[in-house]
């Protein structure tokens, strides 16, 4: 049998020398970072192995003859006089405690003790200890790493909503008021795009440290979001105090950042809360949020308190973001179809396919609620593809009824374009539906165009041109330079938007400027489409002009698929009923056609002399259309030198 190395604890007191002592001391040396130890039933160390030091930070000689419980930081007295207590005769016990060191770094210690072996089972206790200083700053680190974020270094989502948690208790028990305001870095994402990442997690560091700089030690800050920071407000007076904060965050907020080495302003928009009676730290959360989507549906730079009306109406939004792909999955969107009357012949020469969505809790939702809701969630993709599939398999069935002449306008928003999916949604529609391109029409809006500063429609339009589809600029007029854009994409028509139409009657501002679009256009070689005509007097404006096709409730409203066809089936039947065309000619027979009037000749000359007629473009009002025609110009060159800028 090996010889045992001399035991350290008989050497500490040489009055202990048993084989088991030794046995002890042996297996703390073999262990590194154990060391052994022996306490009388008192409390009091009787001896310790020469590893003591080591793991202590403590001289042996300091600490034997000594009360253990005397060595460790008061507030774990407690823990050593129960470990050891317990000892006689007991099978194992266990207690970490921290003991202060002479240079002010104490020790974390793990001490566990053992079964008595010194065969006199009620006087001493023997156990071992080891170092787990080490090992706590990890837990720690690994704490820190759950609990705060790592890139700003502030309480994180995880910390944040637990210390909301306590806030809302306290407040609660102290009968004081708390507010929560959560603060969005406006257009974020166009930082991370445009920048980089680098200067982005830049300019959220600088941010975190603006907002520590203006709250009071006794509120809280947390990174809950990727762009979105909470303030816990405490001790809340009344509302000013919220609103004070508020604009002071929105101030800082708002001032110059450099962020490596780029120099920016960036604005933040606020959502309040304030705690009510049945409220907690999940629901402020949520109230807080709605509060924030309200103030960035107004604007940059905005400060919005939670309103009850408000938070339903954003509830409702929210719960509508999977719909629209469930609606598609289960056949639960519709097109409906406008008609477009050819104002040379009078035929109904096509439609504008227009999404509708019979939702079966909410009734009709219109598109403007759940289209910019399938752009930001990514669901537009799949819903356009969905809508050109539609509009295309309508043409297919148009043809076996006899309509097979028939034109479909399909609005493509900008977004659809970045996606650059565009193209390829349009020729798969079109062969699985095997039907004529030069049938279908792609509307993009004069916004739409403006926005595409990283030309991603423009190749796919001249694409689509080059296969047969017609490219169409939908509510023109309403952008700035849209002349730079006639003269770049392949457009084969543009649509005057129906504000100006609306108020030809009554403003001859709007009046000069539909001569214009309508003069340029013709111009131009385009055709001309003014939207929303619902008054005979506007028709007879928009004929006199020379505008190719109209469009509006005047002829009739969207319809379903079977409604319009029946639509066109009776206007057609009307207009070749006729046994000749009024002495009004063609304009006057779409009037009559789109009112319902007779369409002979009878009492055609009364007819014409009753309706109010708007002066050709004659002297000043010529004049005018020059005017009208020069701004455009003078727009589109301002546009230009922007996108260059």
């Amino acid at each position: 049998m090996a010889q045992l190395p001399e035991p350290g604890l008989a050497k500490r007191n040489p009055t202990t020398g048993d084989q088991s002592a030794a046995v002890l001391e042996w297996l703390g040396a073999a262990v590194p970072g154990f060391t052994l130890f022996r306490a009388h039933a008192d409390g009091t160390l009787a001896s310790v192995s020469d590893t003591w030091q080591a793991v202590t930070g403590l001289a042996p000689e300091a600490c034997v003859g000594r009360p253990l419980a005397d060595l460790v930081d008061p507030r774990d007295r407690v823990r050593v006089e129960r470990l050891l207590e317990r000892g006689a005769g007991a099978s194992s016990g266990e207690a970490r405690f921290s003991i202060p060191g002479p240079d002010g770094e104490g020790r974390l210690v793990m001490a566990m003790r053992g079964p008595d072996l010194s065969g006199d089972h009620g006087r001493d206790v023997v156990g071992i200890m080891r170092d787990v200083t080490a090992e706590r700053a990890i837990e720690r680190q690994l704490a820190a790493a759950y609990s705060y974020d790592m890139l700003t270094s502030i309480p994180n989502r995880t910390l944040f909503m637990d210390r909301l948690g306590e806030a809302v208790r306290a407040a609660r028990a102290l009968g004081e008021g708390l507010a929560l305001l959560v603060c969005d870095i406006d257009r974020f994402r166009a930082v991370n795009e445009t920048a980089g990442h680098r200067t982005a997690d830049e300019l959220l560091r600088i941010v975190a440290r603006r907002l520590e700089r203006q709250i009071r030690g006794s509120d809280m800050i947390g990174r809950i979001g990727a762009d979105e920071f909470g303030i816990i407000q405490t001790g809340v007076r009344s509302q000013a105090d919220v609103q004070s904060l508020a604009e002071r965050l929105a101030f800082v907020l708002a001032k110059p950042y450099r962020a490596e080495g780029i120099r920016m302003r960036a604005s933040c928009s606020v959502g309040i809360v304030t705690l009510a009676a049945d409220g907690s730290a999940e629901s402020m959360l949520t109230e807080a949020m709605n509060a924030l989507t309200q103030a960035k549906r107004v604007g940059r730079g905005q400060i919005r308190f939670a309103d009850p009306e408000a938070e339903s109406e954003v509830r409702e939004t929210h719960s509508l973001e999977d719909d629209p792909l469930q609606a598609i999955d289960e056949a639960g969107l519709a097109l409906h179809f406008q008609p477009v009357v050819d104002l040379t012949t009078g035929r109904i020469s096509g439609a504008e396919a227009l999404l509708r969505w019979p939702h079966p809790e909410r009734g009709f939702v219109e598109p403007s609620r759940f289209v910019p809701l399938a752009e930001a969630t990514g669901a537009i993709r799949p819903l356009g593809a969905w809508v050109l599939d539609a509009a295309c398999a309508t043409l297919r069935r148009w043809d076996t009824a006899g309509l097979d002449d028939l034109t479909v306008a399909v609005n493509v928003s900008a977004a659809q374009f970045r996606d650059a999916g565009v193209y390829e949604a349009v020729t798969a529609a079109l062969d699985r539906n095997r039907v004529d391109a030069r049938r279908l029409e792609i509307e993009i809006t004069e916004t739409a165009m403006l926005e595409d500063r990283a030309g991603d429609a423009l190749p796919q339009l001249a694409a689509l041109a080059r296969r047969g589809v017609r490219v169409v600029i939908d509510d023109f007029g309403m952008g700035y330079g849209t002349l730079t854009y006639l003269r770049s994409f392949p457009v084969s028509k543009i649509k005057i938007d129906r504000a100006f139409i609306g108020a030809v009657m009554d403003d001859p501002r709007d009046a000069a400027i539909v001569r214009g679009v309508a003069a340029l256009g013709t111009s131009l070689g385009l055709r001309v489409q003014p939207e929303g005509v619902e008054t005979e007097e506007q028709l007879q404006f928009v004929q006199d002009l020379g505008c190719s096709e109209a469009q509006g409730y005047l002829f009739s409203r969207a319809l379903p698929e079977e409604a319009f066809v029946r639509f066109v089936s009776d206007w057609e039947g009307r207009r070749t009923a006729a046994n000749s065309t009024p002495a009004g000619g063609v304009p006057l027979l779409i009037r009559r056609l789109a009112t319902g009037a007779p369409t002979g000749d009878h009492h055609v000359a009364d007819e014409l002399a009753t309706l109010p007629r708007v002066p050709s473009a004659q002297g000043w009002e010529r004049a005018v259309v020059l005017a009208a025609s020069l701004v455009s110009l003078w727009m589109a060159a301002g546009a230009m030198l922007w996108l260059f800028v």
